[in-house]
C-alpha cells in the first residue's frame, strides 16, 4: 500500500504496545461504522476540511482492521479490482446487447445488470484461494 498506510500502521503498532487497542476485531468494526456515519454527516454539510478529516479517520480505522485480518490488504484489493472490472464489463456488454449504452441506463437498470453479473461471475473461486 502507500506511505500513509504504512505510517498509520506504525502509529497503531506504537499505540498497541502501550496497550491502547481493542481486544478483538469487533471494536474495530464498531469504530469503522462510527466513522462512516461521521463521514456521512460531514458530506451532508459539505465542508471540505471536515470531510477530509473524517475520511482520513475512516481510512485510519481500515488500516487498523487489516491487523485483525491475516491477509495481504494489497492482494485483497487487487482481487476486488479484478472482480469489479469483470462485473462492470459484463454489465456494459449486457446493456449493449440489450440495445442501450450502459451510461444511458437508469441507476435501477444499471443495478439490475450489475446484480446479474454478480450471479454469473467466475471470480468466486479466486476468493477461496485467499483463505
Amino acid at each position: 500500500m502507500g506511505a500513509a498506510w504504512e505510517k498509520a500502521a506504525v502509529i497503531q503498532q506504537e499505540a498497541r504496545r502501550e496497550g491502547f487497542d481493542w481486544p478483538d476485531v469487533h471494536g474495530v468494526l464498531d469504530k469503522i461504522r462510527e466513522e462512516v456515519e461521521e463521514l456521512r454527516q460531514e458530506l451532508e454539510k459539505g465542508e471540505e476540511d471536515a470531510i477530509s478529516e473524517e475520511y482520513g479517520d475512516l481510512l485510519f480505522s481500515v488500516v487498523k482492521l487489516s491487523r485483525y485480518i491475516p491477509l495481504d490488504p494489497d492482494a485483497c484489493l487487487s482481487l476486488t479490482n479484478k472482480k469489479f472490472a469483470a462485473r462492470f464489463s459484463s454489465a456494459c456488454e449486457k446493456a449493449s446487447r440489450e440495445g442501450t449504452p450502459f451510461s444511458r441506463l437508469s441507476l435501477e437498470e444499471m443495478t439490475r445488470l450489475w446484480e446479474e453479473a454478480k450471479i454469473e461471475e467466475p471470480a468466486k473461486k479466486d476468493l477461496q484461494k485467499l483463505f
